[in-house]
């Protein structure tokens, strides 16, 4: 059996020089999107023109969250630490019963923030007054939250 036959055919189905331009085309393609989701998780990691790092703690409300981790002691605890290493529960200020299997928390939350351009970054997320937070740690997720209190530790 002949690998190309007399009309360039690769196994007599493709020809030969279209395979080769093919396979180019599309690791220029796949080279491409590497690329920019490369270049996007570097932009998203670090905010511009980054002036270091500091110390802050949060006071953060996480309005309506569900009883099953307001009322457990052995999931909602000071020392919790999120998915990213970054955060951690300095303390459980206060836990209010906001409805049907709902609860409203108020926790410290002790983060280290990238500073740029005079404002703080979390995760890439801007830290001020009235700003969303949410804290996800290996066991839950805190979501809906409020920064309602900040100060820096430096």
């Amino acid at each position: 059996m002949r690998f190309i036959d007399e009309k360039g055919r690769l196994f007599g189905f493709v020809n030969l020089l279209d395979l080769v331009i093919l396979l180019f085309v599309g690791f220029l393609v796949f080279s491409f999107v590497s690329n920019r989701m490369i270049i996007s998780q570097v932009i998203r990691n670090q905010p511009a023109r980054s002036a270091g790092s500091e110390e802050v703690v949060l006071k953060v409300v996480y309005y309506g969250q569900a009883n099953e981790v307001a009322n457990n002691k052995n999931i909602l605890m000071p020392g919790d630490k999120d998915i990213f290493g970054k955060a951690i529960i300095e303390k459980v200020l206060e836990i209010r019963p906001a409805g049907e299997g709902t609860s409203n928390i108020t926790v410290l939350v002790k983060t280290r923030c990238m500073k740029a351009d005079r404002q703080y970054y979390y995760t890439n997320a801007p830290v001020k007054l009235n700003a969303p937070f949410t804290f996800s740690a290996a066991s839950y997720m805190l979501k809906d939250g409020t920064i309602v209190e900040m100060r820096t530790q430096g």
